[in-house]
């Protein structure tokens, strides 16, 4: 039974069908793929697995259960109305506050150690205005996007007291303060909204993918390129081509003048090694991992 007349607020009355609906959102209908390679390669989740205990040049990685709640609360459960989104992951800088276009700034420093950016975020009406004043994102190879009413925050951190999480907000000196338009970013996070409003649901269900994983099945999928339908990683796939060895981790592109250079890695080993140093330092420009590693780090939300 469904109660209301406008379809976009129909409530369904049924407990079950609710109970059925949660279940499966957080189950089969959660798109893990696309999750994982979002808290790999999007600008917020290299942000995320930067900060919680993690040292990213001894290759150490976030503390899973405190990250967690953070990549559940940015990357698969974000509001949809008042989306929220690292300062930090805001990649693409105006030098100056009264210039028009932009440009990506890394958040890496020469030694692949994470670094405040530096620079005015670039305001937008629309999608349309990030490409002509953003253009394409050097790391995942997609136009930039435009965010509306996004809530930015400098660290997100949890507490016993507060085991959903507590955000701290103190620099906006780079922020857009005009409240009326959006920030370009490299996904839309108003849409990384995956319908799974359960964080232990998504917990278990990433558990049993992502932890098992780590036992090493997953190893075949690194070095493959997640394609995104749309301008966020929830509706994605993986071509069949992109199993075939060699396999490329990152296009040739060129970014304020430096060139970086086309990977390729030709085996599973040779893909693990390579994307396991890139994550660990900062290629020529300060880039960090490929996309085409973007599935070699299963998401696992515990440290089991």
């Amino acid at each position: 039974m469904i109660l209301g007349t406008d379809t976009c607020d129909a409530y369904c009355s049924n407990s079950a069908a609710r109970t059925l609906k949660d279940v499966w959102a957080c189950s089969f209908g959660l798109p893990t793929l696309g999750i994982t390679a979002a808290t790999q390669i999007s600008d917020a989740g290299q942000d995320i697995i930067s900060r919680h205990g993690a040292n990213r040049p001894e290759g150490r990685p976030p503390a899973p259960e405190s990250s967690f709640v953070e990549e559940y609360a940015i990357l698969i459960n974000n509001d949809v109305d008042h989306p929220r989104a690292p300062r930090n992951a805001i990649s693409c800088r105006k030098d100056h506050r009264e210039q028009t276009f932009g440009h990506y700034v890394t958040a890496l420093d020469p030694q692949g150690r994470p670094k405040l950016r530096e620079g005015f975020h670039v305001s937008c009406d629309t999608s349309t205005d990030c490409y002509s004043r953003c253009g394409v994102h050097p790391i995942s190879g997609y136009t930039y996007v435009c965010t509306h009413h996004l809530r930015l925050y400098d660290y997100q951190g949890v507490s016993e007291s507060l085991p959903d999480g507590y955000y701290i907000d103190e620099h906006d000196e780079f922020d857009v303060h005009n409240t009326s338009t959006g920030v370009c970013t490299d996904v839309r996070y108003d849409f990384m909204h995956s319908n799974c409003n359960s964080r232990a649901g998504a917990s278990a269900t990433f558990g049993v993918v992502g932890c098992t994983a780590e036992l090493g099945w997953a190893s075949v999928y690194c070095g493959v390129s997640v394609d995104r339908s749309g301008p966020d990683f929830l509706d994605t796939s993986i071509a069949s081509s992109s199993f075939e060895f060699p396999r490329t981790l990152s296009e040739a592109v060129e970014v304020d003048g430096v060139v970086v250079p086309e990977v390729q890695c030709v085996d599973i080993i040779d893909c693990g090694i390579k994307c396991e140093r890139f994550a660990r330092s900062a290629r020529a420009g300060g880039f960090p991992v490929p996309a085409g590693c973007g599935l070699c780090s299963p998401l696992c939300p515990s440290n089991m």
